[in-house]
């Protein structure tokens, strides 16, 4: 698979869309990644863009709210 900007650019435009209908940071997340299949490397830079984190923070979140062992 080859990657393109549009598919960051997609992953920041479904987290805002998610967040701006009421869900959690972490519920966007998990949404966007066990559902929707969007993988962690496309939705730390997007929290980066939205929540404006810095980029460890940011993986940091991702990862934690991604993770299967965090429930």
């Amino acid at each position: 698979m080859l990657i393109y900007r549009k598919h960051f650019e997609r992953a920041e435009s479904d987290l805002r869309q998610l967040i701006g209908e009421g869900l959690s940071l972490g519920d966007a997340l998990r949404v966007l990644h066990v559902e929707r299949k969007i993988g962690t490397m496309f939705l730390w830079p997007a929290v980066v863009a939205v929540c404006g984190l810095e980029k460890r923070e940011a993986m940091r979140v991702v990862v934690h709210e991604t993770s299967p062992y965090a429930r």
